[in-house]
């Protein structure tokens, strides 16, 4: 977190890239919605990397339109991409701490448009547009809006086969469940590593680096850097069915109480695709954090279903 790219919309979906809202159980919040504290920013950072939609995850790489692939047939790349979902999770660790822990029910709404015109054989240009939209079922208060916009590049590696790097700079907001007021704002440098293999028709295997660099974050205290590195393996047992099981693991400077933490995330899913442009999913994570704050070590399971469609044009 897969003819012309790693078949993006599989790996997109397998490992719920682009995860989205399938429904918010009606329960009155437990606590009033809040405004920016570290602690809450750590925690819907965190959240979305169980959740596979991590703003670290390198998410132009998987939209590159360069001729990379493990599994699929070649195509001709569009240059355009647009994809809405929605999924549902569960998860046994809604606060991200082992002093609370609570579970609750959550959804995810997400739409992304990017557009990707080749420059050259080997360099593609990227502007892309995501919004994700967090809902919990009985902690409202921890709701929020995702928005990242960036621009960059995209480089296929002639030396190296099936590699891809990416540079990007990426404008991110987040709002608490109410639109208007951002409790966070960024702008950043992000940069990506990605390599594929294809063993047979069946089995590839994805690895890479992704690196995001906070340059001016509102407020100063939400700083954090991103350094992650990630392999999954890719099965297709049958005809229109994926398999994907990878590990992603993280390293995160924050710019606050001197914290650094190191995060581990283990996830499966499964993607089926009916027709080429709809996909129906299932995925499940394992979480645990190691800080040197106590108060941030946590272990956490989520799972979830979801559905959706992309297009390319």
């Amino acid at each position: 977190m897969p003819a012309a790219r790693l078949h993006q919309s599989s790996v997109m979906a397998a490992l719920s890239v682009m995860v989205m809202f399938a429904w918010t159980m009606p329960a009155p919040a437990q606590t009033p919605p809040g405004g920016f504290t570290p602690s809450r920013l750590s925690t819907v950072r965190d959240g979305m990397a169980h959740t596979g939609a991590t703003p670290s995850s390198d998410f132009a790489s998987q939209l590159d339109l360069l001729e990379v692939e493990v599994l699929g047939e070649t195509a001709e790349p569009q240059p355009w991409t647009a994809a809405f979902g929605t999924s549902g999770f569960h998860t046994n660790n809604a606060a991200l701490n082992d002093i609370n822990k609570v579970d609750d029910y959550f959804g995810v709404a997400s739409a992304m448009v990017a557009f990707q015109p080749k420059i050259t054989d080997s360099i593609a240009a990227l502007l892309a547009v995501r919004q994700d939209v967090y809902r919990y079922d009985e902690f409202e208060a921890l709701d929020f809006e995702y928005l990242e916009a960036s621009a960059g590049a995209t480089f296929r590696l002639a030396q190296v086969p099936n590699t891809v790097a990416t540079l990007r700079y990426v404008y991110t907001r987040l709002t608490g469940n109410d639109w208007d007021s951002a409790f966070f704002e960024d702008h950043g440098i992000a940069a990506g590593l990605s390599t594929r293999w294809r063993y047979s028709e069946t089995f590839g295997l994805v690895a890479g680096v992704n690196a995001q660099v906070c340059l001016a974050p509102q407020p100063s205290s939400g700083r954090r850097d991103d350094y992650s590195v990630y392999v999954a393996a890719v099965i297709r047992p049958v005809e229109k069915l994926e398999i994907t099981a990878g590990y992603t693991g993280s390293y995160f400077a924050y710019g606050f109480a001197g914290r650094d933490d190191f995060n581990h995330v283990l996830r499966v899913g499964a993607v089926f695709r009916p027709v080429r442009w709809f996909w129906i999913g299932a995925s499940a994570s394992y979480a645990f954090n190691y800080s040197n704050v106590d108060a941030f070590d946590y272990g956490a399971f989520t799972a979830g279903l979801g559905m959706g469609a992309e297009f390319h044009f």
